[in-house]
């Protein structure tokens, strides 16, 4: 993304340490990593965002997949962003 966009200022959350570490090295991250489960975060942040990418999968929690994640997503978007989901259930 930062190739394409390298004004764009990006939030970077991520549980795992060692994930981090890996994304630094490998993926020359350069950027402070928020080190708390994504869940807390959509939770506790107060900050609105563009654009939200969710990508994560440990294996054993669906849990963080509910509906009340999703809606707190959608909560953490400014207003002009773009909410695709709710345009496609609309449909």
């Amino acid at each position: 993304m930062r190739a394409t966009l390298p004004d764009c200022a990006v939030t970077l959350v991520e549980l795992d340490d060692d994930v981090a570490a890996i994304a630094r090295r490998w993926f020359y991250l350069d950027q402070p990593v928020i080190n708390k489960p994504a869940e807390r975060f959509v939770t506790e942040t107060t900050e609105q965002f563009d654009v939200l990418l969710v990508d994560f999968y440990d294996g054993h929690r669906d849990d963080v997949l509910d509906a009340d994640f999703w809606t707190r997503c959608l909560a953490a978007l400014a207003p002009h962003a773009e909410r695709r989901g709710e345009k496609a259930r609309a449909q």
